[in-house]
């Protein structure tokens, strides 16, 4: 794993859904071991929650019922425990010696993510057992980790009891499209010379769909400004193509998107809900590709608009996109200071050696 050392072991544990064995193990690499665990009540409990889009907010007390005879073996030996998500914590916390660092690893304030719970009165009390888990988690660790400096200034003004946090931001690639060799993509169109070309890459995600819906809409609007619109991902099966404007092409899955990010001018984030960091966003950076960006859907990218991306509501997009289309100086500035934040600062590589050097000082 990058950011370790030859001496340094991680042992994974993991819940699986129902499969055939009760346990397996599999070596990752030489120093990384997963063993996952079916454990049933565990995913009836996913299947039921799922229907209401709550999180597994029981998972300690399933894991108190059944057991893991393996994770209670391990957690004694172990020199330091990362615990993701704050379902489990209450569990782990109970087994770990007093000595042993325990770290809190947040991939999202929980709370903020499930308030659609407080809607009704059915799912208010899963909301406030949500609130407990997540302070329990903060209050408990000797160390927070979260992806953005958002998530920790949130949880230093929501938590009074707030510990130390360590910021290890949603990364990207060191490589970019200039380190692969790739043939120009096979269009839909017949590129003119004067076409400004935006794409957008998404799954079926619903946050992905209202994108497209609201790209239409700008394909629409900018249709005698010489845009062409190219949607990649299987996002595209949720549209037909009598749906779209002419200026908007729904090339679904593709073999390789790099060569679709070299064609392109601009890369499109027109996200107005869901949760968690864009990682689209980082992979546009990683590419070179100018971003355009909603404020939703760059929230949590430790990027500053106007330097490393543009950015716009998402009623002034095509307006925006025009501006952008006559302005290349602007892009090729986005684009470059973007890419120089990759490579210096939002990599992988750098993200998990300073993980792994705060993790050694505790």
């Amino acid at each position: 794993m990058i950011g370790m050392d030859d001496s340094d072991r991680v042992i994974r544990f993991s819940s699986d859904p129902i499969s055939s064995n009760r346990e397996k193990k599999s070596e990752i690499s030489d120093n990384y071991l997963e063993i996952r665990s079916q454990n049933l009540l565990s995913s009836i409990q996913g299947f039921a929650l799922n229907q209401i889009n709550a999180p597994r907010v029981w998972e300690s007390n399933i894991l108190e019922y059944t057991s893991w005879d393996s994770l209670e073996n391990e957690l004694p030996m172990a020199d330091v425990v990362v615990v993701d998500r704050p379902w489990q914590v209450p569990y782990i916390a109970e087994r770990v010696d007093h000595d042993t660092p325990l770290v809190y690893s947040s991939h999202n304030v929980e709370s903020e993510l499930y308030s659609h719970l407080d809607s009704s009165y059915l799912t208010k009390g899963l909301l406030t057992t949500v609130r407990d888990l997540e302070q329990n988690a903060i209050e408990t660790a000797d160390l927070t980790i979260t992806i953005s400096s958002r998530d920790k200034n949130i949880y230093q003004n929501k938590f009074d009891k707030c510990g130390e946090i360590h910021v290890a931001p949603a990364a990207g690639y060191k490589n970019t499209i200039e380190d692969q060799q790739s043939a120009s993509p096979a269009l839909p169109f017949n590129k003119d010379s004067s076409d400004f070309i935006a794409c957008f890459v998404g799954n079926d995600h619903y946050p992905n769909i209202e994108a497209v819906n609201e790209i239409a809409s700008m394909a629409r609007r900018t249709t005698d400004d010489g845009v062409q619109y190219l949607i990649i991902g299987n996002v595209c099966d949720q549209f037909s193509e009598d749906s779209v404007p002419p200026n908007m092409h729904l090339l679904g899955f593709v073999d390789s998107i790099e060569p679709y990010y070299s064609l392109s001018d601009i890369a499109l984030n027109p996200i107005c809900s869901g949760s968690g960091v864009n990682i689209k966003m980082l992979e546009y950076f990683q590419q070179g590709v100018t971003t355009l960006s909603t404020p939703f859907g760059a929230r949590g990218v430790e990027a500053e608009p106007g330097v490393h991306y543009a950015q716009s509501d998402i009623s002034n997009f095509p307006e925006k996109i025009v501006h952008l289309k006559n302005n290349p100086s602007e892009r090729e500035d986005m684009s470059s200071n973007a890419k120089l934040l990759i490579q210096e600062k939002l990599n992988w590589e750098t993200v998990s050696k300073n993980l792994f050097s705060k993790l050694r000082e505790l």
